[in-house]
């Protein structure tokens, strides 16, 4: 690239207080017109117009690119340059740019950094060539430079017609190569391909720079994560140091157990129940045997095994959280023992790990847990019911069966095998449930229904079959209830009056004369009638047998016998 000189002699400049500044006056999209300093500046290309200003630093006069704004009704130059692919949104990039005496665009700010200046005869070169180029172009204009005067603090502001400017430019350069010497052609060749790798390579810088300041709270965001994960790996290597660093070999005393109970209390008696249980649960987790056989689903089971002690319901009924709690405990100091069967003051820590916040933070649970284990019988037997629900499988249990009623929706095959699992295959209510299931499918909802609101209640296997059977009575007696409405509908009169001859000598087989007597006074249809409770409930049983009866031959035929003996009397 290469300045333009000024036509005005610094001579010239000193005797007028205004001074002569070349530039163009474009017109806004709004209609406003508005002047923008600059020159032009010759390259490969041509000459171009760059906004700027010359100015005078300790390098001399060089040329620096960029806006003219108001500062304080000043005008201050905004340093930098218009970046941007051809014709695509272009935009002003701020920067310490400048372009020397020699043509040169630097962004160094250092003498060190700044490119070596142009040999003297090169320079002349340049020289000449400008001076011929101007005075070509001077010819060949076609309209004067409008000249804008700036009476503020002695400048004089000239401004050029852009498009004028560019074609009288073009013009000029073409007329003077004309007169240019062979050997001058081919030097200013060699220079201006020589310019162009500069220019290139202070793109390239550039380009650099933006990208390095453009990725660079990426790479900052990036060493701070890389900083945290390394805290905590080193954080992780400090703790397995110092767990290896601990003798494989280690007992546990009161001392050591004190010293973890009074981080969750500062009373002295709480502290002493509490180190007590720890020891306890430290010993009895050491003399475990089976400790491959843990489950870690049975942490959040809170069912027993079947013939259940004493401690066992002691332990199955306290709250679902001391429960949870303690067994976790037990478990993770099962884990210790597991790769250090001897370490038990890792195995102490690794109980207080999970204990002492949650204790700390619930007074209700601490007295809950210290409450529980009184003695140290009690403490043994605890740690014991523990360890047997932590190894229990609970795949098959009466509990688990009654769960899959109440929580799924099974087949009637899977319920009829669940009611087995739980009554047994022998059992008289199960098969008589059974037969009275296919007969009417819906009862299984009741069922289902039943279970679900007494689920809660159940803490043992015991506890399962109980509720199994009082859901299968209810369900039943809520189906009989139902098919009684039906039948006080019931016109039919034939109907009826079999069904009740059928009711009246059940009634004489077992002995109740004076309801049977109440049955043969019922009106047709029966819902005219006041039915008592005894009448009521042999009409139901009537209904039940009549029920099963249908897929069952020989409780046909004694329902016919029964009837037959009953006339007979």
């Amino acid at each position: 690239m290469t300045l333009r000189t000024s036509k005005m002699t610094h001579r010239q400049m000193r005797q007028v207080k205004k001074r002569r500044v070349s530039g163009v006056k474009v017109t806004l999209p709004s209609g406003k017109e508005c002047f923008v300093s600059g020159q032009m500046v010759h390259t490969e290309e041509g000459e171009i117009f760059v906004p700027g200003q010359t100015v005078e630093n300790e390098f001399g006069d060089e040329y620096a690119p960029g806006i003219t704004i108001n500062i304080d009704n000043k005008p201050t130059l905004l340093s930098g340059l218009i970046m941007g692919e051809e014709k695509q949104a272009p935009i002003f990039l701020p920067s310490q740019s400048t372009i020397t005496a020699d043509g040169q665009l630097t962004f160094a700010s250092v003498p060190e950094e700044r490119p070596p200046p142009q040999p003297e005869s090169e320079r002349k070169l340049k020289r000449k060539f400008n001076k011929k180029c101007n005075q070509t172009k001077e010819e060949w204009e076609l309209k004067p430079i409008e000249e804008q005067e700036y009476f503020e603090k002695d400048e004089l502001v000239t401004t050029n017609s852009l498009d004028n400017l560019s074609e009288t430019d073009e013009k000029s350069t073409e007329e003077s190569s004309i007169e240019l010497s062979n050997s001058e052609i081919e030097e200013i060749d060699i220079e201006a391909i020589r310019m162009k790798q500069e220019q290139q390579r202070a793109e390239l810088e550039e380009l650099k720079l933006i990208l390095l300041d453009d990725g660079m709270d990426e790479i900052i965001a990036n060493l701070e994560d890389k900083k945290d994960q390394l805290r905590r790996k080193l954080e992780e290597l400090r703790k397995i140091s110092l767990t290896s660093e601990n003798n494989l070999v280690s007992y546990v005393n009161e001392s050591d157990t004190w010293q973890v109970a009074s981080k969750v209390s500062d009373d002295k008696d709480t502290i002493i129940r509490i180190s007590d249980i720890l020891l306890t649960m430290t010993r009895r987790a050491a003399t475990f045997r089976d400790k491959n056989s843990i489950l870690g689903s049975n942490v959040n089971d809170s069912c027993i095994c079947a013939n259940a002690t004493e401690m066992d319901i002691k332990f199955n009924a306290c709250s679902n959280k001391l429960k949870i709690l303690f067994k976790s405990a037990l478990a993770a100091a099962n884990d210790v023992f597991k790769n250090r069967p001897k370490d038990q003051l890792l195995a102490l820590n690794a109980i207080g790990e999970i204990l002492v916040d949650t204790l700390k933070s619930d007074d209700k649970l601490l007295r809950e847990f210290i409450n529980t284990m009184n003695t140290q019988f009690e403490r043994n037997e605890i740690c014991t019911a523990a360890f047997k629900q932590l190894t229990y499988t609970v795949d098959d249990t009466k509990i688990t069966a009654l769960s899959v009623i109440a929580n799924q929706s099974p087949s009637s095959l899977d319920i009829s095998d669940c009611i087995s699992k739980i009554l047994g295959p022998e059992n008289v209510m199960k098969s008589s449930f059974a037969k009275l299931t296919k007969i009417c499918p819906d009862i299984f909802e009741l069922l289902k229904h039943n279970v679900n609101a007494q689920l809660q209640n159940v803490k043992t296997e015991e506890d399962a079959m109980v509720v199994l059977q009082k859901s299968i009575v209810k369900a039943t007696k809520g189906w009989l209830d139902k098919n009684l409405e039906n039948l006080k509908e019931e016109r039919k009169e034939n109907n009826i009056m079999e069904f009740i001859q059928e009711a009246v000598s059940f009634a004489k087989a077992l002995d109740l004369e004076e309801t049977a007597e109440k049955l043969l006074q019922l009106k047709i249809p029966l819902k005219y009638n006041y039915l008592n409770e005894e009448t009521s409930d042999m009409l139901k049983r009537m209904i039940l047998m009549r029920s099963l009866a249908e897929r069952d031959y020989s409780l046909k035929t004694a329902i016919t016998r029964i009837k037959k003996e009953s006339r007979l009397r």
